[in-house]
Formats: structure tokens, C-alpha cells, sequence
């Protein structure tokens, strides 16, 4: 077992439980997490070991950061509609592409996916669906569509994490007749519902911040006290039910919390308080808890990390020649923004924000005008196309005189979350 230099022992600190997420296999990438640094109320920046953090979110508050299976996507807990309440949103790796996902009234927390990317585990009570106000275990479709329960009781059920295979969720849960919070598994229908963390002589104080290994072997824990003897919190590990508990960090002088699995399985990131200090920061540590150490210190509060596969977004589309955007290529909010691009049969367009239409042709045979307004970080594909027979006169205009259809197109740029809008979305040009 791994022991950190100092002398200074942890004091026992309040813990407060953190979120819970599945690793999925592949290369190791990005650490996501939510901190402090910049704003009071916390945004989502992502580190790779070794390199510096770059902010994702800009938004009055943002947490609980989890990378979808294949790292190009994060879903991750906002502010949104209605009343305001925390939402689950999804975002590209990269910070763009932010829309909302949940939206019924009651706040939601704890996002996880499941293995086949479509998938968003999450907590939240039950209150507008039974008028209960215990958080229950729910899970919803990547685009918003299919929300249903899984778990339905009257104790809380929290910190879902989905296993690797998709049959299994852990989470956390305080049944009756239990003294402290323990950590449960299920089938992924809520079915089988098992405590596997129960008090025993030796075993006994809070469990936490289950994390499942690419593999499925292993489950990271949070364990309170290390067995009765007290302690800091401390990362743990069992099989998926419960057998072979052993203590990874065994480390008097470093509080530990939230483990998330790197992809490969062969290091782990946590949450780390070290003796002497209130600071939480993100530590990373081997497999086995040896190599624990800080990825990147900070004053402020770092916490509830998840590690992704790398992922790099694609390169713009190739702007067209005859497309002006006048030398910008990103727009503040509320900006209209005119682009001009001509095309000879079929303008596709794909823009966020309010996006106006209209144009003419050379020929005089005449564009058809299209208006659509988009909601916050939709995205619309418009496609304007002249009916045949006007098609057929402009190409003949086309063939006898080279004349073009032309047709202006604004953009009014528009993003809740404070981002600049990006005008150059993409525009193709298609005959």
C-alpha cells in the first residue's frame, strides 16, 4: 500500500458525498472536473495529467462532469428551465454544443451514462410524479426523450453508477434498519436491488462514490472510517458484490473522496484533501494506490473528477469560396450576423440561434424564403430548394447566361450559457 510523505495527520473532515460514474475501456485521456478557481458558484474544466486545465463551461454554475463511452461528449448538471432548477445538459468534450437534456421541475443530479452512449442515469425525487421529495435513481434518453424511473421508495437512492456491461447499476442508498449510507447494486430495470457494503464488526460507517473499472472487476469506493478505528475517508475496493474489500489509499494524511477509473484501468483519480489544509484538489494514484499525488494544485476547491478517452473535434467544414463573413468568425450574443453564399440548386444551412432566410436569382425565377426559430443550443439543418419547374428555368438560366441563385442568410447568435454563438457553424453547398 502506498504511504504519502509528512508527518501531518488528516483531521476527520465533514464529507459530503460526491458523484459516481462508470469508466469505460479505451486510451487514457482528459480528467473532467468542476472547481472554484474562477467563479464562486463553479464551472467544468478538463486536465490532462502533466498539462494545464482548460475551462469548458461558462455559466452561473456547473458540476458534475461525466464523459459519455466514446469521450466525445460530456453530460454534466446546470441551471436551466423550468424555475431555474439543476438540469442534466450534454456538451461536446470540447465545451460546444451545449443543450439541455432533462426538464421537468424537479432539481437532478449525478449524471452517468450508460454503455451505449444513449443512455443518462441521474438522481432526482419523485415529488411531481408521486409527491415524493426522496431522490430516486432515473435514467432518460441522450436527447431528452424516454425518462422513466428505476428506483421508487421512500428513502434516498443516489450517486447511480452504471456497470461497463449495462446489466448492473450501483448506488447509493440509507434503507431501513441501515445506520449509515451503503453502497447497493441492481439490474439496469431496477431489479435485485442488493446491499453490498453492510455493517459487519469490522466493516461498518458511510459508503460512497461507488466507481465501476473498465473491466468490470472492481468497484472504487469511499469508505468513512477505516474499519472502527476512525480515520479519513479513504478509496476502497470490492468485486461487484461486495467480496475482496480492501483499502487502496491507506493513507492517514490525505482525505480522500470521488474515485473515477482512468479509461485503461491502470491509474485512478480522486478528490484529495491533504493534512493541514482544507483545500480540496485532484489526485491521481496507480491501480494498486501506490503514486498518489497531486495532478495540478490549486487554492480553490477541485472536486468530482471523471476520466475520458481523448477525443479531438473535427475540423471545420471547408469554408466556400464564395461565403463572407466579413473576416469573423465568431459573433457576440444578440448579433446579427450576415452571411452571403450563393449555390445553384440546394443551400443547406446548419446554425444555433434564430436563423432568416431569403434571397433571389439572377434568372428571376425567385428563392423561397424560410424563417425558423431555434431554441437555446438547437441546431436546424434548413434546406431550400425551388420547386422543378423553377429549377429547370434556372438551369437553363444557368446554362445560357452562368447566372446564380444568391441568398442571404442571418444568424442572431444565441447561447444561455454565455458563450459567444458561432456564426461559421457550417455551410454547404450541395448541387
Amino acid at each position: 500500500m502506498a504511504a504519502m510523505a509528512g508527518a501531518s495527520v488528516v483531521a476527520l473532515v465533514m464529507f459530503v458525498p460526491g458523484a459516481a460514474y462508470a469508466a469505460f475501456p479505451g486510451p487514457n485521456g482528459p480528467i473532467a472536473f468542476n472547481s472554484d478557481r474562477d467563479v464562486g458558484a463553479g464551472e467544468i474544466y478538463a486536465i490532462t495529467p502533466g498539462g494545464p486545465a482548460t475551462r469548458l463551461t461558462n455559466s452561473t454554475s456547473s458540476s458534475d462532469p461525466a464523459y459519455s463511452p466514446d469521450g466525445r461528449r460530456i453530460a454534466f448538471i446546470a441551471g436551466g428551465t423550468p424555475g431555474g432548477t439543476n438540469q442534466v445538459f450534454v456538451m461536446d468534450a470540447d465545451g460546444q454544443n451545449v443543450r439541455q437534456v432533462t426538464t421537468s421541475a424537479t432539481a437532478k443530479q449525478d449524471p452517468t451514462w450508460a454503455p451505449d452512449g444513449n443512455t443518462i442515469a441521474y438522481s432526482a425525487n419523485s415529488f411531481d410524479v408521486d409527491g415524493q421529495t426522496d431522490l430516486e435513481i432515473w435514467a432518460v434518453n441522450a436527447d431528452g426523450s424516454g425518462a422513466r424511473q428505476i428506483t421508487s421508495n421512500t428513502f434516498p437512492d443516489t450517486y447511480p453508477a452504471w456497470s461497463p456491461d449495462g446489466s448492473t447499476i450501483a448506488f447509493v442508498s440509507t434503507r431501513p434498519g441501515d445506520t449509515n449510507r451503503n453502497i447497493y447494486v441492481m439490474g439496469a430495470d431496477g431489479s435485485g436491488q442488493t446491499n453490498i457494503t453492510p455493517n459487519t464488526a469490522t466493516f461498518s460507517a458511510h459508503d460512497d462514490d461507488p466507481a465501476w473499472s473498465p473491466d468490470g472487476t472492481r468497484i472504487a469506493f469511499v469508505h468513512t472510517n477505516e474499519g472502527l478505528g476512525g480515520g479519513p475517508p479513504a478509496i476502497w475496493t470490492m468485486g461487484p458484490d461486495g467480496s475482496a474489500k480492501a483499502n487502496l489509499t491507506n493513507n492517514p494524511n490525505v482525505s480522500y473522496t470521488t474515485p473515477a477509473w482512468s479509461p485503461q484501468g491502470d491509474k485512478l483519480a480522486a478528490v484529495g484533501t491533504a493534512g493541514g489544509t482544507t483545500n480540496r484538489d485532484i489526485w491521481a494514484m496507480n491501480a494498486d494506490g501506490s503514486g498518489q499525488a497531486p495532478v495540478e494544485e490549486n487554492p480553490a476547491h477541485d472536486i468530482n473528477p471523471d476520466w475520458g478517452r481523448p477525443w479531438t473535434a473535427p475540423p471545420s467544414p471547408l469554408t466556400p469560396p464564395d461565403l463572407d463573413l466579413s473576416g469573423k468568425k465568431r459573433q457576440p450574443l444578440g448579433k446579427t450576423v450576415k452571411v452571403k453564399v450563393s449555390c445553384d440548386k440546394l443551400c443547406e444551412v446548419e446554425a444555433t440561434g434564430k436563423v432568416v432566410v431569403s434571397g433571389t436569382e439572377k434568372a428571376k425565377v425567385g428563392l423561397k424564403r424560410a424563417i425558423t426559430s431555434l431554441g437555446p443550443s438547437e441546431k436546424a439543418t434548413l434546406k431550400l430548394k425551388l420547386p422543378k419547374k423553377k429549377l429547370q428555368k434556372v438551369e437553363r438560366a444557368l446554362d445560357s447566361k452562368g447566372a446564380r441563385a444568391k441568398a442571404k442568410i442571418e444568424v442572431v447568435a444565441v447561447d444561455p450559457f454565455g458563450n459567444e454563438a458561432d456564426a461559421k457553424r457550417a455551410i454547404k453547398l450541395t448541387d
